[in-house]
């Protein structure tokens, strides 16, 4: 599981054509392939990753910017929740930024 998610995220950035992105993307594979494990142990909401991917790929194929954005910002934030889940963070201790700039709360459901 963790090596086709990896495989997901590396075809988006390759697609994507930007060194830039190519670069930082390069720079955080290590930490996000620990993230990815520690994501994957939780049986829960695997198939959620899943169907998040297929909308993701549905959005980038149909050039709808702002719906992409939108799940983007959805599949960071649940990825962000399991792992404060899953690490025993308290909900309070941090945040993260979407697409648009504004400041969220990490929460757990």
């Amino acid at each position: 599981m963790v090596a086709a998610d990896l495989r997901f995220h590396e075809l988006i950035v390759e697609a994507s054509g930007s060194p830039r992105l190519t670069r930082m993307h390069n720079t955080l594979s290590g930490e996000t392939r620990l993230g990815f494990n520690i994501l994957v142990k939780s049986l829960e909401g695997q198939e959620d990753y899943l169907e998040e991917h297929r909308r993701i790929f549905d959005l980038l194929a149909s050039g709808d910017q702002e719906g992409l954005l939108a799940e983007l910002d959805n599949h960071l934030s649940s990825g962000l929740r399991t792992l404060h889940k899953q690490l025993g963070d308290p909900a309070d201790e941090g945040h993260w930024h979407d697409h648009k700039g504004e400041v969220h709360p990490v929460v757990t459901d």
